[in-house]
């Protein structure tokens, strides 16, 4: 019923679905990354749209993941940046630090249905009270775990983290010592770690306020303790372990010792669970578990985040008929239906509803997400995943892991480089 109710405001809305006509039609340019699948599907919604709106042409621009920001960054520094992009959520502050860098979406309210999301959302995609970038989805991080090497060694899926710490020795005698009951790929290291703090303080690592790191070097090296000791104990390889196999860099679902069944799980965006899943066969799966918690921990500590969002350029000559190409994307129910979850589960209600209601969406990547969505997850900064702040947890994380620094050493440089970081970055 309540999708109901829902589509049927959203079809009321006739404002939100003015077609638009013209004796010259009006052409804008829309640029988006993915795979095979997101591009199909978006040239088909494309086509849809111009359709509905005769006097709108839209060119497409899309491309893979890699050099993706090197090709818009180019872009916007040339004033050559498409009408309406495809935005990574980090990328909002390095095009936009004042808020001047995008166009402001508030200001479409007549073409563009922003009561579909919710106001804390909204609040993700805005720089200096302007809103600079429309959140498409929502994800958050989840543990996934496969029960086939759980049940060659004879245990249940953890539901705590005294479980799963208690599977490392298990795994080792009953499997072999290649065996790992948790894996840890590229930023799960660090995500291990923001994940105990997080619980530990309920204080995310970046204070989303004043763009400062929140946690005490005391707090932090808690959580690095705790790393070091789950490396120890064999419940995650460390660096040395995954340079055998192309290093820790590579991705999960290439991993042979995940395709095999050899890493037990991992700690994935929700959003990512299919790829995930589909290189593990027939005889194996992947499923979903309520957050792991520790003992006396102040919150949930959940990764929580937009995946990415939707942005329309300051140049633009063409605003408005972008943003009604943004709204229909986001809110028309033809479009979602085109669409699906090929950007995740949208973060637009009657587009989630939808999806949900009527079976559109994975059962177990629709468990996921109301884990995400439901749990307690204190707010990111935007600079949490600044380029510069990535490539330092990973840097500090990789020497700590082959021991070339000290766990106090690691905290040093991760919060008094990273303070320098978000100086600079904020500046």
């Amino acid at each position: 019923m309540r999708y109901l109710s829902v589509l049927a405001s959203a079809l009321a809305g006739g404002l939100f679905a003015t077609a638009v006509a013209a004796a010259d039609p009006i052409e804008i340019r829309m640029s988006w990354w993915g795979g095979d699948a997101r591009h199909k599907q978006t040239l088909e919604a494309i086509r849809a749209f111009e359709a509905k709106n005769p006097g709108i042409k839209v060119k497409a621009e899309y491309t893979g993941w890699q050099g993706h920001l090197e090709r818009i960054t180019t872009q916007i520094a040339g004033g050559t940046e498409p009408d309406l992009m495809q935005i990574n959520w980090p990328w909002l502050p390095l095009f936009s630090k004042r808020g001047d860098g995008f166009a402001d979406l508030a200001q479409f309210k007549d073409v563009l249905d922003l009561g579909q999301f919710d106001k804390a959302l909204l609040q993700t995609g805005t720089i200096k009270g302007k809103l600079n970038g429309l959140p498409v989805s929502i994800t958050g991080r989840v543990y996934m775990f496969n029960p086939v090497p759980y049940q060659k060694a004879g245990l249940e899926i953890p539901k705590t983290w005294d479980e799963l710490i208690s599977a490392g020795a298990v795994f080792k005698t009953k499997l072999g010592p290649e065996y790992y009951p948790l894996d840890t790929t590229d930023l799960n290291p660090w995500y291990a770690v923001v994940h105990y703090v997080t619980q530990m303080t309920g204080k995310s690592f970046i204070d989303p306020e004043s763009d400062e790191i929140a946690w005490t070097k005391d707090e932090l090296i808690k959580g690095l303790e705790f790393y070091v000791m789950l490396e120890d104990k064999g419940i995650i390889p460390n660096y040395q372990k995954t340079s055998a196999e192309g290093g820790n860099r590579l991705e999960l679902h290439q991993k042979k010792a995940w395709i095999e069944g050899r890493l037990g799980g991992s700690y994935e965006w929700d959003s990512v669970w299919q790829k995930f899943r589909d290189p593990l066969g027939q005889n194996q799966d992947l499923i979903p578990v309520k957050t792991l918690m520790l003992k006396g921990a102040k919150s949930e500590g959940l990764l929580r985040k937009p995946t990415m969002m939707f942005s329309i350029s300051r140049n633009s000559k063409h605003k408005k008929e972008a943003a009604l190409l943004l709204n229909y994307l986001m809110n028309d129910p033809e479009a979602i239906k085109i669409l699906g979850d090929s950007r995740g589960i949208p973060a637009s209600k009657v587009a989630a509803d939808l999806l949900i209601n009527q079976g559109l969406v994975t059962k177990q990547v629709a468990f996921a997400h109301d884990i995400v969505m439901k749990g307690g997850a204190p707010q990111l900064s935007t600079f949490f995943e600044h380029p510069k702040m990535q490539e330092l947890y990973r840097s500090t994380m990789e020497q700590l892991s082959y021991r070339k620094i000290t766990i106090k050493q690691a905290a040093d440089i991760l919060i008094d480089e990273g303070g320098d970081i978000l100086a600079k970055a904020t500046r």
